[in-house]
């Protein structure tokens, strides 16, 4: 299974040079307010908090494909490499419109964000060489963000997938951007459009875990639970054949390449 998937990738690497030419004019313009939209939400308290979504743009932008086809991809990278006390102060009891500007304004003065995205265009439009990973590298990536978080009243593992807590903080040094996002992008697909799901298979490869004396002291015991899923996503056969799909259908619009092995 293995094997198949990398050659499949090897072959889609090769071809995505002649893809690319195509795209080689495509530019955001600097204009982000057509891709990030905000609006606040009033709580049963009567406080408002700032809600951020990727806009679904018109179909006869450039970019169009990648930002409708991957919106998860563009929200990972909004949501994690972002300047968030930028943010703190916008004037949630303005209109829509009013808002909306000066959200546009606060993001063209993150500079954090604005540098990826940057990075994002020049790298997958054809201005930048595209980076070149292996496999493995989307894998190492993609099995962080299934955590076990702790241990309830009946001994069972709780844990979380993609959303909240993950491992990506405490053991990417150097981040990863576009392969943390990739990986997002691809989990989040599956969990919302497919069953069964990854969330199946974590669920699945957390019960095994119940086979294996991991230790009496419960952090310790979480610390081995964690690295032995890590090892068993890492082998999940379901997870690699997500990542390898959603890398054809979209790798016209992913600023790396998968050098197959």
């Amino acid at each position: 299974m293995r094997k198949h998937l990398r050659q499949v990738l090897s072959f889609l690497a090769l071809s995505l040079f002649f893809i690319s030419s195509s795209f080689a004019q495509c530019s955001f313009d600097s204009d982000y307010s057509k891709i990030f939209v905000a609006e606040s939400y009033e709580r049963p308290a009567g406080d408002k908090v700032l809600i951020t979504r990727v806009a679904t743009v018109d179909k006869s932008l450039c970019y169009a494909e990648a930002v409708n086809g991957m919106p998860d991809f563009f929200d990972y990278l909004k949501s994690n490499f972002t300047d968030p006390e930028l943010y703190a102060y916008i004037d949630l009891f303005k209109d829509s419109v009013k808002l909306n500007k000066d959200y546009s304004k606060l993001i063209q003065d993150d500079d954090e964000l604005v540098a990826v995205l940057q990075e994002y265009e020049l790298k997958t439009f054809g201005k930048l060489p595209k980076d070149t990973v292996v496999f493995e590298e989307i894998i190492d990536v993609a099995v962080k963000f299934f955590t076990i978080k702790s241990i309830d009243k009946r001994g069972q593992y709780e844990g979380k997938v993609c959303t909240g807590i993950n491992l990506i903080e405490a053991t990417m040094d150097p981040r990863k951007a576009f392969l943390e996002a990739f990986a997002f992008s691809a989990i989040m697909y599956d969990l919302k459009n497919l069953s069964p799901n990854l969330k199946d298979e974590f669920v699945k490869e957390s019960k095994q875990l119940y086979d294996l004396n991991l230790g009496v002291d419960e952090e310790e015991r979480i610390l081995r639970a964690q690295g032995a899923l890590l090892m068993a996503m890492k082998n999940n056969t379901r997870l690699s054949a997500i990542l390898a799909s959603h890398y054809a259908e979209h790798m016209a619009h992913l600023p790396f390449v998968i050098r197959g092995q």
